[in-house]
C-alpha cells in the first residue's frame, strides 16, 4: 500500500514574504545607520568641549571637534552650560579615573 506523503518546507510565496520583511529591515537599518554614527560622534565631541573652563571656550572647542567628525546637526551655539558650585578636579587614590568634589560658595 502506498501512502501520498506531502513534503513539507517554504513555499515560493513564503520564501517571498521573508525576503520582503528582510528587504524592509535592511532599508530601515540603513537610513538609521548614518544617524546613529552622527549621534555618537556628537557625543565624542561633546565630551572633549567638557574640558573647556568657559562657555565660549566649550563651544570651540565643539564646533572644531564637530568641523573633523562632520557633525551637520548641531553645533556649538546649541549646547547650554550651567554651574550651580565650584568644582575642583583632583585624581581618585583608588581608581585612575577622575572624581568631582563640588564645594559650595
Amino acid at each position: 500500500m502506498m501512502r501520498n506523503s506531502r513534503q513539507g518546507g517554504f513555499s515560493f510565496i513564503m520564501l517571498i514574504f521573508v525576503v520582503a520583511v528582510l528587504a524592509v529591515v535592511g532599508l530601515v537599518g540603513m537610513q538609521a545607520f548614518p544617524t546613529v554614527l552622527e549621534y555618537q560622534a556628537a557625543v565624542k565631541a561633546i565630551n572633549k568641549a567638557k574640558d573647556g573652563s568657559t562657555p565660549q571656550e566649550v563651544r570651540g572647542l565643539f564646533d572644531r571637534a564637530a568641523q573633523i567628525d562632520n557633525i551637520t546637526s548641531i553645533s556649538g551655539k546649541d549646547l547650554r552650560s550651567a554651574r550651580t558650585a565650584t568644582a575642583t578636579w583632583s585624581p581618585s587614590p583608588t581608581t585612575r579615573n577622575s572624581t568631582c568634589s563640588a564645594r559650595p560658595s
